[in-house]
Order: C-alpha cells, then sequence, then structure tokens
C-alpha cells in the first residue's frame, strides 16, 4: 500500500509542476494579502552599475498535429545559452531558463532570463543574433522566432521584480537564487548526459537526434529519482511543513 500510496504522490506532483509552466502565465498577476509598502532601498544593496532582468525568448515551431518539441530547449540551451553563460560568467548575476508549451499566442517557447548591465546584455544579445545554429534553425523554420527584451526599459531592476507579485517580498527577493540553482542542474544534467553520446556529426539533424536522447534520458531520470533527489530533500529542507497544492 505505501509503494502504491507513493507512486500516486510522484504523478501528482509531476502533474503540478508540468502543467505549472505549461498552463500558468509565465507571471501571475493575482494580488497576495496586503503588507506593508517595502521600497527598493531597502531591499536591494546600492550597485555601481545599474542591472536589470531581461529576456531572450525562443519561439519554436510547433505544427498543430505534432506534440511540443521539447528536445531543442535541450539544443538551445546547450549549444548557445552555455557559451553565453561560460563568456559572461562575471557580468551575469543571476540567470534562469523558463520552458513552457501551450496552444496559445506564445506557443512552444524556451526562454532565458538573465539579471545584467545594459551594456552586458547588449554583447548578449549580439553573440545570440550572430549564432550561426540559431540562424540555420530559423532557416529550416524549426525554430520560429527570436525575441528580445528592449534595452531601453529598464523597469526590472530589483532582483525580486521579475518573481510572483503574489508572493510575499521576502520569497520574491530569494526565489532568482533556488531557480537559477534548479536551472544549472537541468543545464548540467544535459552537459554530462550529452558528452555520454557518441559525438554527433556536424550535421543538424543527427544533432537534434542526439539532444532526443538525451531529453528520453533526463526524462526518465527525473521520473525514477526527481521524488528523492529533488522533492524529497527540499521537502525535507522546509522540515516537511504540508504544501497547499493547487490544481
Amino acid at each position: 500500500m505505501k509503494e502504491v500510496f507513493d507512486k500516486v504522490r510522484l504523478i501528482i506532483a509531476t502533474i503540478v509542476l508540468v502543467q505549472g509552466c505549461a498552463l500558468m502565465p509565465e507571471r501571475e498577476t493575482v494580488s497576495s494579502l496586503s503588507r506593508p509598502e517595502i521600497k527598493d532601498a531597502d531591499v536591494e544593496p546600492h550597485r555601481a552599475i545599474p542591472k536589470n532582468w531581461w529576456y531572450v525568448r525562443f519561439k519554436k515551431s510547433w505544427p498543430e498535429s505534432e506534440p511540443a518539441a521539447w528536445h531543442y530547449d535541450l539544443l538551445l540551451a546547450h549549444q548557445v545559452i552555455l557559451p553565453i553563460l561560460t563568456q559572461y560568467r562575471e557580468g551575469i548575476e543571476l540567470w534562469r531558463f523558463h520552458r513552457r508549451a501551450h496552444r496559445d499566442d506564445k506557443g512552444a517557447q524556451f526562454s532565458f532570463i538573465f539579471y545584467s548591465s545594459v551594456s552586458d546584455a547588449s554583447n548578449i544579445y549580439a553573440a545570440i543574433r550572430q549564432h550561426d545554429l540559431l540562424n540555420e534553425l530559423l532557416a529550416m523554420e524549426l525554430l520560429e522566432s527570436m525575441a528580445f527584451e528592449d534595452l531601453t526599459d529598464l523597469s526590472n531592476q530589483t532582483i525580486a521584480d521579475t518573481s510572483d507579485v503574489a508572493w510575499p517580498i521576502e520569497m520574491q527577493q530569494v526565489w532568482p537564487y533556488y531557480i537559477m540553482g534548479a536551472s544549472q542542474t537541468w543545464l548540467s544534467l544535459v552537459d554530462i548526459i550529452y558528452h555520454q553520446q557518441t559525438p554527433a556529426p556536424d550535421d543538424l539533424d543527427a544533432m537534434v537526434e542526439t539532444y532526443q536522447t538525451v531529453s528520453n534520458i533526463i526524462d526518465l531520470g527525473w521520473m525514477r529519482y526527481g521524488k528523492h533527489a529533488f522533492l524529497h530533500h527540499i521537502n525535507a529542507l522546509f522540515g516537511y511543513v504540508p504544501l497547499q497544492v493547487r490544481f
């Protein structure tokens, strides 16, 4: 009976995590309980060079008759974003990925979100725009479009600015560090498992097939070990306090 109960809990947790990104808005606007106004000066240290949150959104082609091609997220993260993170690691204070696929105007989209100066963001944008692989994906219509946050829009300068506004301010401030760690864990898994495969030729079709294999391996690993490696240990960190789960 305990084994059956554990399996049911794993299925529920997986559904909540997957649907949370696929079906919920990227940033909710539900008002939280009223709380005292907190000024930016109270929650953000003085910064000599102002930083801001920036979004790079990759919209993938998603024909009506086909399932979402989630494995392209791995290709984009590993081949395009990982070198960016390596090259600009001193200028990127925080970063994360967002993955979603829903039949709406945003469609199947992979996002790279990072916190840096305007200067670093400009250089990162240029490197992404000039990336040969991205231009090949666009030419083959496997990638529908790329979108970049306006560099003149400095409306997200505090660390909490892109967190869910329904959360208490202290949670908005710390969540970007949590999701960066989770994104780094996922990207590291992609990198390790990719290099365990037979080296793919420069041919794009072969490369895509390799990332499909990597994606399948990671999916199976999450299904088998996610409950203990991730969900159990973060639950333990918070003292096994019961969660309010919304379906």
